[in-house]
């Protein structure tokens, strides 16, 4: 009868930690990020973003990045204010480091069109970075989600 009571308290002692530890997994996987995309040059084509938190996919590899987002621009209209700006949440993130790259693809072919390396549409990297003849690093456009209430602002250049 004893071993019954024994084998009864450690499933409960085990089921109380389980339970006091899965509410911080829940919580620290739950951090949202707002950018707000400004100076989009108009409403055609469609904006690609992608947050990245791995340094040797970033910026171009899109298939390593942890969320991307196709936001197909005539049909977000009315999210967009009268200076051409729009909102993109990125949902459930763990705390950590982040980079995002943006591009707007005017003629709609999935890809950001360039004439000798130069981009011919319009792009944004996080931090608003700008490297002159090549794509920026990680750390050059990388910030801190560190708690519930980040936002960036990423400026589109063209």
């Amino acid at each position: 009868m004893m071993i019954f009571y024994f084998i009864r308290r450690k499933k409960f002692i085990c089921g109380l930690i389980l339970s006091l530890a899965l509410p911080v997994y829940v919580a620290a996987k739950d951090f949202d990020v707002d950018i707000y995309i400004k100076n989009i040059k108009n409403q055609k084509g469609q904006l690609f973003i992608a947050l990245h938190n791995n340094p040797s996919a970033f910026p171009s590899n899109q298939v390593e990045a942890i969320q991307t987002t196709k936001i197909i621009l005539k049909d977000h209209q009315s999210q967009l204010n009268s200076k051409n700006e729009l909102i993109h949440t990125f949902k459930h993130l763990s705390p950590g480091t982040y980079a995002i790259a943006c591009y707007h693809d005017e003629n709609n072919n999935a890809k950001l069109d360039t004439f000798l390396g130069i981009p011919k549409e319009g792009y944004a990297f996080s931090n608003n970075v700008r490297p002159k003849f090549k794509a920026p690093q990680f750390k050059e456009a990388s910030f801190k989600v560190i708690s519930q209430n980040t936002s960036l602002n990423l400026i589109m250049g063209y």
